[in-house]
């Protein structure tokens, strides 16, 4: 064995001793029962959904052949340990509609069957579908729109019938809401359209009341706000409440540019009546070339007469597409979740990655966290749904898009603990982790780390650099890195920070460091 080779031995032996130490010095409070995982299915696939039910994690999305030229709706099952336990397709084989990719509605489970609702691309209708408990199709039904676009949403059942709701698009770019009812056959009972001529509405987020009402949280704004790259104009929330003959039996209709909320994303109701209304607001500001929009997701809560109590920004205006796509109440511990999609900058360059966010009911932010798929490669997380068993586990689904892979676009689901920690978070480095960073061309440990890094280099060629960005985007330290061992003091408060190597050629290795 040559000196290189026993220098590199010797240094793992220590640092998997170190580790040792380190694990039974400082119990980790937060054990690792996270994961987050890409769903391994050899098709391009997009996930709209996840339910948990006995025990497992239902998916309900797309998936595209592209060498067949299929397209159609994927469910699927994995474990709680995100462990694919079975997969069905349903192809359009007939070639004569899409189920269209990016309709992000959700699914229920009712009767033992999945019942879930599908925008046909082609002929401006809508379809729902029944399956059982493991994807095979019972039954389907279309719905006519008379030629327009529906796009559902959201699916919610009152006693045997289901109401499937969302916008329509009409002639001439304006947008209405609709809401189909069905039976539990699938016979239509009446589809009906909501909203004002001239005027955009929509609404991707209903609820049922204890008295079998049905509650619409929906935006309404003009054509200037629609239609303008800086959002000129106005918005305003909408909250109507219908019977299940569709009668609108109570509203709500906020200000223009309502301060409280713009309205039209989630919601939930507590228990006392209050409003938890989550909405985006937008700034115009100093550009290169002029303006532009900046955005920051938001969250209100209002009372039974909607009147504030508190509201919390989500971001500081820091990019216009932070979007939140799911809110859940977890009644058991009183907390409010919500997910969705973060840029973050790693390296030089820019990812959407997975951004999960815990509040309690004052408005205090418990835990705010992202995590990504692949750390490596640039990719887009597209973040879809949410789940909160009674375990306290928050479970996260959508899909990845990294041009590097094939297929280039893969359902993932993210499991975090109650505490906010999922597989790249709250981990201290374990002997496995380290015995495969051994294979790498960087080994970091600890991680968490508190003041200092140890870092073991592999032979790099040229000059090299290590930079520190916190979740923001932000460098908060760059140090020179040579080939062999070396130190690096942390100077940082507690955070989560990407660790991103470069050399001549650029960026050869990136890493997610926990600093405690």
């Amino acid at each position: 064995m040559n000196s290189d080779k026993v220098y590199t031995f010797s240094k793992l032996i220590g640092y998997v001793s170190f580790v040792l130490f380190f694990m039974a010095a400082k119990p980790d409070v937060h054990a690792q029962s996270g994961f987050a995982k890409a769903i391994p299915i050899d098709a391009n696939v997009s996930t709209f959904d996840i339910i948990f039910h006995n025990d497992q994690l239902i998916l309900r999305g797309s998936i595209e052949i592209d060498s067949l030229g299929l397209i159609g709706l994927l469910i699927a099952g994995i474990d709680t340990n995100g462990i694919l336990l079975w997969k069905n397709f349903l192809y359009d084989t007939a070639f004569s509609f899409d189920w269209y990719r990016f309709t992000s509605s959700r699914f229920l489970i009712a009767d033992d069957r999945l019942v879930i609702p599908v925008r046909n691309d082609q002929p401006g209708e809508i379809a729902v579908y029944f399956t059982d408990l493991v994807g095979h199709e019972l039954f389907h039904r279309n719905y006519s729109s008379e030629g327009l676009f529906l796009y559902p949403f959201d699916i919610n059942q009152i006693g045997d019938e289901y109401f499937v709701t969302g916008h329509i698009s009409f002639s001439g770019g304006d947008r209405g809401i609709f809401v189909l009812k069905i039976k539990s056959n699938g016979e239509m009972v009446w589809i009906k359209y909501y909203g004002q001529v001239n005027l955009y509405e929509s609404s991707i987020d209903a609820d049922v009341n204890p008295d079998n009402t049905l509650t619409l949280y929906a935006e309404r704004h003009n054509r200037d706000f629609a239609l303008s790259e800086a959002m000129e104009g106005w918005k305003q929330p909408w909250v109507f409440t219908i019977d299940t003959s569709g009668a609108i039996v109570d509203e709500w209709l906020g200000e223009e540019n309502d301060p409280r909320t713009l309205g039209g994303e989630y919601f939930f109701r507590m228990e006392n009546g209050d409003w938890i209304m989550q909405g985006t607001h937008y700034i115009n500001v100093p550009a290169q070339f002029g303006e532009e929009v900046k955005a920051s997701p938001t969250i209100t809560r209002l009372d039974s007469n909607f009147n504030q109590k508190w509201k919390r920004y989500l971001t500081n205006y820091e990019e216009r597409w932070d979007r939140i796509f799911d809110m859940e109440y977890d009644h058991l511990q009183g907390q409010i979740v919500l997910t969705g999609d973060k840029s973050v900058r790693i390296g030089n360059k820019y990812e959407d990655v997975n951004w999960t966010i815990k509040l309690d009911t004052t408005g205090q932010i418990i835990w705010d966290v992202t995590d990504s798929i692949y750390y490596t490669r640039q990719n887009f997380h597209f973040t879809a749904g949410l789940e909160l068993p009674p375990s306290g586990s928050i479970y996260v689904g959508g899909y990845v898009e990294v041009d590097e892979l094939e297929p280039g676009r893969q359902a993932f689901v993210i499991k975090y603990t109650s505490d906010g920690c999922s597989d790249t978070l709250c981990t201290t480095t374990s002997i496995n982790e380290q015995i495969k960073q051994a294979g790498e061309p960087i080994v970091m440990y600890p991680n968490p780390a508190s003041d200092i890094l140890h870092l073991l280099v592999r032979e790099v060629t040229g000059p090299c650099q290590m930079q520190l960005s916190d979740m923001h985007g932000r460098i908060v330290s760059t140090s020179q890195i040579i080939t062999g061992s070396q130190d690096i003091v942390l100077d940082l408060t507690a955070g989560v920070y990407i660790a991103t190597f470069t050399n001549s050629t650029g960026i050869f290795y990136s890493r997610k460091l926990i600093v405690y």
